[in-house]
Protein backbone atom coordinates (compact mmCIF):
# COMPACT_ATOMS: atom_id res chain seq x y z
CA UNK A 1 0.00 0.00 0.00
CA UNK A 2 1.07 3.45 -1.08
CA UNK A 3 1.01 6.96 1.49
CA UNK A 4 0.85 9.69 -1.07
CA UNK A 5 2.23 12.79 0.44
CA UNK A 6 1.11 16.15 -1.23
CA UNK A 7 3.24 19.61 -0.84
CA UNK A 8 1.87 22.87 -0.78
CA UNK A 9 2.30 25.81 -3.65
CA UNK A 10 -0.79 27.47 -4.43
CA UNK A 11 -1.99 27.08 -8.45
CA UNK A 12 1.08 24.41 -8.85
CA UNK A 13 -1.44 22.60 -7.00
CA UNK A 14 -2.84 21.50 -10.06
CA UNK A 15 0.09 19.93 -11.31
CA UNK A 16 -1.06 17.10 -8.26
CA UNK A 17 -4.19 16.40 -10.25
CA UNK A 18 -2.51 15.14 -13.24
CA UNK A 19 -0.24 12.72 -10.75
CA UNK A 20 -3.78 11.99 -9.14
CA UNK A 21 -4.88 10.86 -13.18
CA UNK A 22 -1.40 8.52 -13.68
CA UNK A 23 -1.76 6.58 -10.42
CA UNK A 24 -5.82 6.10 -11.35
CA UNK A 25 -4.68 4.76 -14.72
CA UNK A 26 -1.61 2.67 -12.78
CA UNK A 27 -3.99 0.87 -10.57
CA UNK A 28 -1.98 2.51 -7.46
CA UNK A 29 -4.22 1.98 -4.80
CA UNK A 30 -3.36 4.49 -2.06
CA UNK A 31 -4.18 4.21 1.54
CA UNK A 32 -3.06 7.15 2.92
CA UNK A 33 -2.63 10.97 2.17
CA UNK A 34 -1.10 13.83 3.92
CA UNK A 35 -1.06 17.31 2.98
CA UNK A 36 0.08 21.10 3.32
CA UNK A 37 -1.88 23.73 2.15
CA UNK A 38 -2.86 23.19 -1.52
CA UNK A 39 -2.12 19.81 -0.74
CA UNK A 40 -4.45 19.15 1.58
CA UNK A 41 -7.11 20.37 -0.43
CA UNK A 42 -6.17 17.88 -3.44
CA UNK A 43 -5.73 15.39 -0.22
CA UNK A 44 -9.07 16.07 0.80
CA UNK A 45 -10.74 15.15 -2.17
CA UNK A 46 -8.82 12.44 -3.06
CA UNK A 47 -9.61 10.63 0.42
CA UNK A 48 -13.38 10.92 -0.68
CA UNK A 49 -12.29 9.83 -4.28
CA UNK A 50 -13.65 12.80 -5.85
CA UNK A 51 -11.45 13.07 -9.02
CA UNK A 52 -14.09 14.36 -11.43
CA UNK A 53 -15.30 17.07 -9.32
CA UNK A 54 -10.95 17.79 -8.44
CA UNK A 55 -10.12 17.78 -12.48
CA UNK A 56 -13.41 20.24 -12.91
CA UNK A 57 -12.31 22.75 -10.05
CA UNK A 58 -8.89 22.99 -11.61
CA UNK A 59 -9.59 22.73 -15.26
CA UNK A 60 -12.13 25.91 -15.05
CA UNK A 61 -9.84 27.82 -12.06
CA UNK A 62 -9.60 31.54 -12.04
CA UNK A 63 -8.17 34.10 -9.40
CA UNK A 64 -11.57 35.13 -8.13
CA UNK A 65 -12.61 31.66 -7.20
CA UNK A 66 -9.47 31.89 -4.94
CA UNK A 67 -9.44 35.70 -4.04
CA UNK A 68 -12.32 38.13 -3.66
CA UNK A 69 -10.75 40.38 -6.50
CA UNK A 70 -11.53 40.96 -10.30
CA UNK A 71 -9.45 38.21 -12.14
CA UNK A 72 -8.36 40.52 -14.91
CA UNK A 73 -7.09 43.49 -12.73
CA UNK A 74 -4.98 40.77 -10.65
CA UNK A 75 -3.57 39.06 -13.28
CA UNK A 76 -2.33 42.47 -15.21
CA UNK A 77 -1.20 42.99 -11.10
CA UNK A 78 1.07 39.62 -10.95
CA UNK A 79 2.27 40.70 -14.57
CA UNK A 80 3.36 43.80 -13.75
CA UNK A 81 0.67 45.27 -16.65
CA UNK A 82 -1.70 47.21 -15.29
CA UNK A 83 -2.78 49.96 -17.23
CA UNK A 84 -1.95 53.71 -15.01
CA UNK A 85 -4.39 55.73 -17.19
CA UNK A 86 -7.02 53.18 -17.05
CA UNK A 87 -9.30 55.31 -14.70
CA UNK A 88 -11.46 52.81 -13.83
CA UNK A 89 -8.52 50.19 -13.01
CA UNK A 90 -6.50 52.27 -11.11
CA UNK A 91 -10.08 52.68 -9.13
CA UNK A 92 -10.46 49.24 -8.54
CA UNK A 93 -6.68 48.71 -7.49
CA UNK A 94 -7.10 51.51 -4.83
CA UNK A 95 -9.99 49.92 -2.97
CA UNK A 96 -8.42 46.40 -3.22
CA UNK A 97 -4.85 48.22 -1.58
CA UNK A 98 -7.16 49.78 1.08
CA UNK A 99 -9.40 46.70 1.84
CA UNK A 100 -6.07 44.68 2.20
CA UNK A 101 -4.52 47.26 4.66
CA UNK A 102 -8.49 47.57 6.25
CA UNK A 103 -8.56 43.41 6.56
CA UNK A 104 -4.82 43.12 7.06
CA UNK A 105 -4.68 40.68 4.25
CA UNK A 106 -6.12 39.48 0.73
CA UNK A 107 -10.06 38.55 1.24
CA UNK A 108 -10.14 34.70 0.78
CA UNK A 109 -14.32 34.10 1.02
CA UNK A 110 -14.23 32.45 -2.49
CA UNK A 111 -11.97 30.24 -1.17
CA UNK A 112 -13.73 29.03 1.85
CA UNK A 113 -16.58 28.37 -0.10
CA UNK A 114 -14.49 26.53 -2.59
CA UNK A 115 -13.68 24.49 0.12
CA UNK A 116 -17.33 24.09 2.01
CA UNK A 117 -19.20 23.37 -1.67
CA UNK A 118 -16.44 20.75 -2.76
CA UNK A 119 -15.25 19.26 0.55
CA UNK A 120 -17.37 16.08 2.18
CA UNK A 121 -16.79 15.66 5.87
CA UNK A 122 -19.12 13.01 6.60
CA UNK A 123 -17.19 11.26 3.24
CA UNK A 124 -13.67 11.52 4.34
CA UNK A 125 -14.38 9.88 7.68
CA UNK A 126 -16.21 7.01 6.44
CA UNK A 127 -13.14 6.34 3.66
CA UNK A 128 -10.62 3.72 3.56
CA UNK A 129 -7.82 6.18 2.38
CA UNK A 130 -6.93 8.12 6.01
CA UNK A 131 -6.40 12.20 5.32
CA UNK A 132 -3.74 14.36 7.46
CA UNK A 133 -2.78 17.62 6.98
CA UNK A 134 -0.45 20.35 8.68
CA UNK A 135 -1.15 23.70 9.51
CA UNK A 136 0.52 26.40 12.24
CA UNK A 137 -0.64 27.95 14.97
CA UNK A 138 0.35 31.64 15.68
CA UNK A 139 -1.38 32.08 18.63
CA UNK A 140 0.50 29.08 20.28
CA UNK A 141 3.75 29.06 18.13
CA UNK A 142 3.81 25.44 17.38
CA UNK A 143 2.85 23.43 14.32
CA UNK A 144 -0.26 21.12 14.16
CA UNK A 145 -0.23 17.78 12.23
CA UNK A 146 -2.87 15.88 12.43
CA UNK A 147 -4.71 13.00 10.73
CA UNK A 148 -8.83 12.86 10.56
CA UNK A 149 -9.42 10.99 13.95
CA UNK A 150 -7.67 13.77 15.72
CA UNK A 151 -9.74 16.78 13.93
CA UNK A 152 -12.92 17.42 16.21
CA UNK A 153 -16.12 16.41 14.06
CA UNK A 154 -17.77 19.93 11.97
CA UNK A 155 -14.26 21.55 11.62
CA UNK A 156 -12.48 19.65 8.95
CA UNK A 157 -13.46 22.36 6.23
CA UNK A 158 -11.77 24.90 9.09
CA UNK A 159 -8.54 22.67 9.51
CA UNK A 160 -8.07 22.86 5.29
CA UNK A 161 -8.67 26.60 5.13
CA UNK A 162 -6.17 27.00 8.26
CA UNK A 163 -3.47 24.66 6.30
CA UNK A 164 -3.73 26.97 3.22
CA UNK A 165 -3.85 30.49 4.55
CA UNK A 166 -0.88 31.47 2.49
CA UNK A 167 1.23 34.26 4.48
CA UNK A 168 -0.73 37.78 2.77
CA UNK A 169 -3.85 36.22 3.19
CA UNK A 170 -6.38 37.46 5.90
CA UNK A 171 -5.36 36.29 9.26
CA UNK A 172 -7.87 33.49 10.24
CA UNK A 173 -9.07 32.14 13.25
CA UNK A 174 -10.09 28.66 14.68
CA UNK A 175 -11.05 28.05 18.30
CA UNK A 176 -10.07 31.70 18.87
CA UNK A 177 -6.83 30.75 17.36
CA UNK A 178 -4.92 32.74 14.86
CA UNK A 179 -3.34 30.19 12.15
CA UNK A 180 -1.32 30.33 8.96
CA UNK A 181 -0.29 28.13 6.24
CA UNK A 182 1.44 24.62 6.81
CA UNK A 183 4.31 25.51 4.91
CA UNK A 184 5.44 27.61 7.53
CA UNK A 185 6.81 24.19 9.37
CA UNK A 186 6.51 21.61 6.79
CA UNK A 187 5.65 22.08 2.78
CA UNK A 188 5.95 18.70 2.21
CA UNK A 189 4.64 16.82 5.14
CA UNK A 190 6.81 13.30 4.88
CA UNK A 191 7.34 12.61 8.51
CA UNK A 192 3.60 13.02 9.11
CA UNK A 193 2.89 10.15 6.67
CA UNK A 194 5.66 8.12 8.32
CA UNK A 195 3.82 7.47 11.48
CA UNK A 196 1.26 5.28 9.62
CA UNK A 197 3.74 2.87 8.61
CA UNK A 198 2.76 2.25 5.27
CA UNK A 199 5.21 0.54 2.36
CA UNK A 200 5.93 3.18 0.44
CA UNK A 201 5.33 7.13 -0.21
CA UNK A 202 4.90 9.01 -3.30
CA UNK A 203 6.20 12.39 -2.16
CA UNK A 204 4.74 15.22 -4.93
CA UNK A 205 7.02 18.20 -4.74
CA UNK A 206 5.39 21.50 -6.13
CA UNK A 207 9.19 23.02 -5.91
CA UNK A 208 7.37 25.77 -4.35
CA UNK A 209 8.57 28.39 -1.47
CA UNK A 210 8.43 26.43 2.02
CA UNK A 211 10.04 24.40 4.44
CA UNK A 212 10.58 21.06 4.67
CA UNK A 213 11.46 18.99 7.82
CA UNK A 214 14.43 16.31 7.61
CA UNK A 215 12.73 12.69 6.76
CA UNK A 216 13.07 10.86 10.16
CA UNK A 217 13.14 7.24 8.98
CA UNK A 218 16.27 7.42 6.18
CA UNK A 219 15.18 3.78 5.73
CA UNK A 220 12.26 4.43 4.14
CA UNK A 221 11.22 4.05 0.45
CA UNK A 222 10.07 7.12 -1.09
CA UNK A 223 9.62 8.15 -4.63
CA UNK A 224 9.94 11.38 -5.37
CA UNK A 225 7.85 13.39 -8.36
CA UNK A 226 8.42 16.70 -9.47
CA UNK A 227 7.83 19.10 -12.18
CA UNK A 228 10.51 18.80 -15.33
CA UNK A 229 8.48 22.30 -15.81
CA UNK A 230 8.25 25.46 -14.54
CA UNK A 231 4.34 25.40 -12.94
CA UNK A 232 4.04 29.72 -13.03
CA UNK A 233 3.59 32.18 -9.89
CA UNK A 234 2.00 29.87 -6.69
CA UNK A 235 -0.94 32.84 -7.35
CA UNK A 236 -1.20 32.06 -11.06
CA UNK A 237 -4.97 31.07 -11.06
CA UNK A 238 -6.03 30.38 -14.27
CA UNK A 239 -7.47 27.52 -16.23
CA UNK A 240 -4.79 27.33 -19.21
CA UNK A 241 -2.31 26.91 -16.82
CA UNK A 242 -3.50 25.12 -14.65
CA UNK A 243 -4.59 22.60 -17.50
CA UNK A 244 -1.25 22.12 -18.82
CA UNK A 245 -0.08 21.77 -15.39
CA UNK A 246 -2.38 18.87 -14.76
CA UNK A 247 -0.97 17.49 -18.23
CA UNK A 248 2.43 17.61 -17.02
CA UNK A 249 1.67 16.42 -13.93
CA UNK A 250 0.33 13.04 -15.54
CA UNK A 251 3.15 12.97 -17.52
CA UNK A 252 5.93 13.46 -14.78
CA UNK A 253 4.68 10.70 -12.55
CA UNK A 254 4.01 8.07 -15.94
CA UNK A 255 7.94 8.44 -16.17
CA UNK A 256 8.22 8.19 -12.47
CA UNK A 257 6.74 4.69 -12.78
CA UNK A 258 8.90 3.96 -15.66
CA UNK A 259 5.90 3.40 -18.39
CA UNK A 260 7.25 6.52 -20.18
CA UNK A 261 11.14 6.98 -21.23
CA UNK A 262 13.43 9.61 -22.07
CA UNK A 263 15.43 12.94 -20.27
CA UNK A 264 13.39 15.15 -21.31
CA UNK A 265 10.64 14.16 -23.91
CA UNK A 266 7.85 11.36 -22.75
CA UNK A 267 9.33 8.03 -25.05
CA UNK A 268 8.08 4.62 -25.69
CA UNK A 269 9.90 1.85 -27.56
CA UNK A 270 12.82 3.52 -26.92
CA UNK A 271 15.94 1.09 -29.03
CA UNK A 272 17.36 -1.54 -26.34
CA UNK A 273 21.12 -1.67 -25.98
CA UNK A 274 21.57 -4.75 -27.66
CA UNK A 275 19.89 -3.04 -31.08
CA UNK A 276 22.33 0.29 -30.63
CA UNK A 277 25.27 -2.22 -30.86
CA UNK A 278 23.91 -3.91 -33.83
CA UNK A 279 23.08 -0.53 -35.07
CA UNK A 280 26.49 0.32 -34.21
CA UNK A 281 28.36 -2.32 -35.64
CA UNK A 282 26.36 -1.98 -39.21
CA UNK A 283 28.30 1.30 -39.59
CA UNK A 284 30.14 1.24 -42.98
CA UNK A 285 34.12 2.57 -42.72
CA UNK A 286 33.10 5.62 -44.97
CA UNK A 287 30.36 6.30 -42.65
CA UNK A 288 32.28 6.40 -39.63
CA UNK A 289 34.75 8.55 -41.49
CA UNK A 290 31.92 11.16 -42.21
CA UNK A 291 31.03 11.51 -38.34
CA UNK A 292 34.86 11.91 -37.72
CA UNK A 293 35.56 14.32 -40.08
CA UNK A 294 33.31 16.72 -37.71
CA UNK A 295 35.92 16.22 -34.74
CA UNK A 296 38.66 16.41 -36.91
CA UNK A 297 39.44 12.77 -36.24
CA UNK A 298 40.99 10.24 -38.33
CA UNK A 299 39.70 6.58 -38.50
CA UNK A 300 42.76 4.14 -37.47
CA UNK A 301 42.84 0.71 -38.70
CA UNK A 302 41.46 -0.97 -36.25
CA UNK A 303 37.66 0.13 -35.10
CA UNK A 304 38.17 0.67 -31.42
CA UNK A 305 38.79 4.26 -31.86
CA UNK A 306 34.68 4.55 -32.53
CA UNK A 307 34.30 2.83 -29.00
CA UNK A 308 37.62 4.56 -26.98
CA UNK A 309 36.88 7.77 -28.74
CA UNK A 310 34.65 8.78 -30.70
CA UNK A 311 31.22 8.02 -28.64
CA UNK A 312 33.32 9.57 -25.50
CA UNK A 313 33.48 12.57 -27.19
CA UNK A 314 30.21 12.68 -28.91
CA UNK A 315 28.65 12.03 -25.42
CA UNK A 316 30.45 15.17 -24.10
CA UNK A 317 28.95 17.06 -26.82
CA UNK A 318 25.30 16.16 -25.44
CA UNK A 319 26.25 17.22 -21.95
CA UNK A 320 26.11 12.67 -21.44
CA UNK A 321 27.08 11.82 -17.41
CA UNK A 322 29.64 9.15 -16.78
CA UNK A 323 26.97 7.09 -15.83
CA UNK A 324 24.82 7.31 -18.88
CA UNK A 325 24.56 4.29 -21.19
CA UNK A 326 24.40 4.36 -24.98
CA UNK A 327 21.07 4.31 -25.24
CA UNK A 328 20.62 7.61 -23.06
CA UNK A 329 23.39 9.60 -24.80
CA UNK A 330 21.38 8.49 -28.02
CA UNK A 331 18.18 9.99 -26.22
CA UNK A 332 19.69 12.90 -25.98
CA UNK A 333 20.57 13.49 -29.39
CA UNK A 334 17.53 12.86 -30.38
CA UNK A 335 15.93 15.38 -27.86
CA UNK A 336 18.55 17.71 -28.96
CA UNK A 337 17.23 17.70 -32.29
CA UNK A 338 13.79 18.03 -31.24
CA UNK A 339 14.20 21.08 -28.99
CA UNK A 340 16.03 22.38 -31.98
CA UNK A 341 13.57 21.90 -34.31
CA UNK A 342 10.75 23.49 -31.49
CA UNK A 343 8.60 19.49 -31.46
CA UNK A 344 6.27 20.39 -28.47
CA UNK A 345 7.76 18.49 -25.42
CA UNK A 346 4.52 17.37 -23.70
CA UNK A 347 3.45 14.67 -25.67
CA UNK A 348 3.87 10.75 -25.61
CA UNK A 349 5.99 9.53 -28.49
CA UNK A 350 7.30 6.53 -30.38
CA UNK A 351 10.34 6.54 -30.32
CA UNK A 352 10.78 6.13 -34.01
CA UNK A 353 7.88 8.25 -34.94
CA UNK A 354 9.93 11.28 -33.01
CA UNK A 355 12.85 10.32 -34.79
CA UNK A 356 10.61 10.67 -38.37
CA UNK A 357 9.39 13.51 -37.57
CA UNK A 358 13.11 15.12 -36.86
CA UNK A 359 14.53 13.56 -40.17
CA UNK A 360 11.39 15.22 -42.25
CA UNK A 361 12.76 18.51 -40.81
CA UNK A 362 15.95 17.88 -41.56
CA UNK A 363 15.60 17.08 -44.91
CA UNK A 364 13.12 20.10 -45.52
CA UNK A 365 16.08 22.43 -44.07
CA UNK A 366 18.69 20.98 -46.20
CA UNK A 367 16.68 20.99 -49.24
CA UNK A 368 15.79 25.42 -48.41
CA UNK A 369 19.88 25.65 -47.70
CA UNK A 370 20.86 23.73 -51.06
CA UNK A 371 18.34 26.51 -52.67
CA UNK A 372 20.20 29.19 -50.89
CA UNK A 373 23.51 27.44 -52.59
CA UNK A 374 25.13 26.66 -49.04
CA UNK A 375 26.02 23.36 -47.65
CA UNK A 376 24.75 22.51 -44.64
CA UNK A 377 27.42 22.37 -42.65
CA UNK A 378 28.14 25.91 -44.10
CA UNK A 379 24.18 27.11 -42.72
CA UNK A 380 24.78 25.40 -39.38
CA UNK A 381 28.15 26.94 -38.93
CA UNK A 382 26.89 30.66 -39.76
CA UNK A 383 23.61 29.60 -37.97
CA UNK A 384 25.24 28.27 -34.16
CA UNK A 385 28.27 29.92 -34.57
CA UNK A 386 30.39 27.04 -32.88
CA UNK A 387 33.52 25.03 -34.30
CA UNK A 388 32.29 21.63 -33.55
CA UNK A 389 29.14 21.88 -35.09
CA UNK A 390 26.84 20.08 -32.42
CA UNK A 391 23.18 19.96 -34.74
CA UNK A 392 25.18 18.24 -38.06
CA UNK A 393 26.55 15.75 -35.50
CA UNK A 394 23.33 14.50 -34.37
CA UNK A 395 21.54 15.25 -37.72
CA UNK A 396 24.48 12.98 -39.42
CA UNK A 397 24.18 10.04 -36.54
CA UNK A 398 20.28 10.61 -36.91
CA UNK A 399 20.24 10.16 -40.88
CA UNK A 400 22.52 6.75 -40.30
CA UNK A 401 20.04 5.67 -37.68
CA UNK A 402 16.80 5.59 -40.32
CA UNK A 403 19.08 4.01 -42.95
CA UNK A 404 20.92 1.30 -40.60
CA UNK A 405 17.23 0.95 -38.44
CA UNK A 406 14.08 2.44 -39.74
CA UNK A 407 14.84 1.66 -43.52
CA UNK A 408 14.84 -2.39 -42.62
Amino acid sequence: MYGLVLAGGGSKGSYQIGVWKALKELDIEISVVTGTSVGSINGALIAQAAFEKALDIWSNISVDKIINIDSQLFNEILNFNIDIRDKKNMTQLLSHIDSFFKKKGLDITPLQELIDKNIDEKRIRQSNIDFGLVTVSLTDKEAIEVFIDDIPKGKLNDYILASSYLPGFMPMKLDGKRFIDGGLYDNLPINLMIEKKVDKIIAVDLKAIGKKQPVKDKEIDILYISPSDDLGNILDFNAERANKNIHLGYLDTLKAFEKLSGVKYYLKDIPSLEELFKYINRLKREEIEGVLKLFNMELAKSNRILYEKLIPKIAQLYDAKDEDDYDIVFIKIVEYLAQHYEIERLEIYQFDDLVNMIISRINQERSESLSDSKTPLEVIKEKFNINIPKDEVAKLILKLYEEKVLSN
